[in-house]
């Protein structure tokens, strides 16, 4: 249990990491504030987009390696970021926390997580590379509405646009997923409605 809670905190530590850090980042890469702001959008819809499609992953390639494989990957990063920053105490400093708990989490995962779970076996089935996309572009495209409508209006051809896209890719990701033995996304899930 400690090794998946120290892995599952991380996301919410980015997010409330990134969030005081905008105004500084900015100054240091000498762009405007707002568009500093994207890079709190940019982690959330990454994180949106990826979730459901590295889960059907592990469940094909198993969930300790993918969980161990992503958890060293925002190790490598940090440690890239702080090659990268001058000063220590600038702001890539507040993402030096992530190194422990990677290396914590990636620790605990190794000693009490079995490589493969009995109730959740490997399966061998190809993967629904098409479903993962149209889902990937359908939730992108809803963010990315929901995020430029109140800044630049709900009428502008790029949302507009968007809107349209994420409508397409949703109608061609339900299709996909209803014809696939193993969908991205089970939609018999939403019928349950207790």
């Amino acid at each position: 249990m400690a090794a998946v809670a120290l892995g599952i905190m991380l996301l919410p530590l980015n997010s409330t990491m990134i969030g005081s850090a905008p105004p500084c980042i900015a100054k240091s890469l000498d762009v405007d504030v707002s568009l500093g702001a994207w890079l709190i959008i940019a982690c959330l819809l990454a994180t949106v987009i990826a979730q459901p499609t590295l889960g059907k992953l592990g469940n094909r390639v198993g969930h300790r390696p993918m969980f161990i494989a992503f958890r060293c990957g925002a190790h490598a990063e940090q440690r890239r970021a702080a090659a990268q920053s001058v000063r220590i105490a600038d702001w890539p400093a507040i993402f030096y926390i992530k190194v422990p708990v990677s290396r914590a989490a990636v620790a605990l995962t190794l000693y009490a997580i079995p490589a493969r779970l009995p109730n959740a076996p490997i399966t061998r089935r190809q993967f629904d590379v098409w479903g993962a996309t149209a889902l990937g572009h359908a939730l992108l495209g809803l963010l990315l509405d929901l995020l430029l409508g109140p800044r630049n209006g709900w009428a502008t051809p790029k949302v507009i646009g968007s809107f349209v896209v994420s409508i397409i890719c949703a109608v061609l990701s339900v299709m996909q997923e209803r014809r696939q033995p193993e969908p991205v996304v089970h939609l018999q899930f939403f019928r349950n409605l207790h």
